[in-house]
């Protein structure tokens, strides 16, 4: 990261919050795998659910996934499988700590350019779900889930619904 700021405003930066230069932030390297085996199940289980801070079901990685795109530290990333025949983000995360640093965005570029038709479901609770609303094409709520979509076409939108939220749950009760 690094931060322009003229010597008038250099105390500022430094002792605020609100901060008083430009800050440029190069961009998370994210890698691509195509099994759990490549990506490191055991490391990417413990993101997951430090992220989450929930524990996955013990069959979660029962499905092969279509892609998995990682931070190059693990400190978040996306994990793409197949529902109803289409791609589906089963799960999108960053981790507590690197949360603010923009890698979100980072691994949403690189999972739009890799896979640019697919859905995912996230909970009407969800904090995140504003930021998925600036990103996604449409959006139905489904129950306790909201369903959204980027890329499908126009009679694959209600059974991807259904699907994404009847899906069974990703995490332990």
């Amino acid at each position: 990261t690094y931060v322009i700021v003229s010597p008038l405003n250099f105390l500022s930066e430094l002792f605020t919050v609100r901060g008083a230069g430009t800050m440029l932030r190069r961009g998370a390297k994210i890698k691509s795998y195509k099994t759990y085996q490549s990506a490191g199940k055991k490391p990417v289980t413990h993101s997951i659910e430090a992220a989450f801070g929930r524990t996955l079901v013990p069959d979660y990685f029962k499905d092969a996934p279509q892609n998995i795109l990682l931070e190059e530290n693990i400190r978040g990333g996306a994990i793409v499988t197949t529902r109803n025949g289409l791609p589906y983000l089963s799960k999108f995360w960053v981790s507590q700590e690197a949360q603010g640093e923009g890698i979100a965005r980072d691994i949403w570029a690189a999972l739009s350019a890799q896979t640019p038709t697919f859905f995912w479901r996230s909970r009407k609770d969800n904090a995140f779900n504003n930021w998925y609303m600036n990103v996604c094409e449409g959006m139905q709520v489904y129950g306790d889930w909201r369903v959204f979509w980027i890329g499908l076409r126009p009679e694959q939108i209600q059974s991807a619904v259904e699907d994404a939220a009847t899906a069974p749950e990703d995490f332990i009760q």
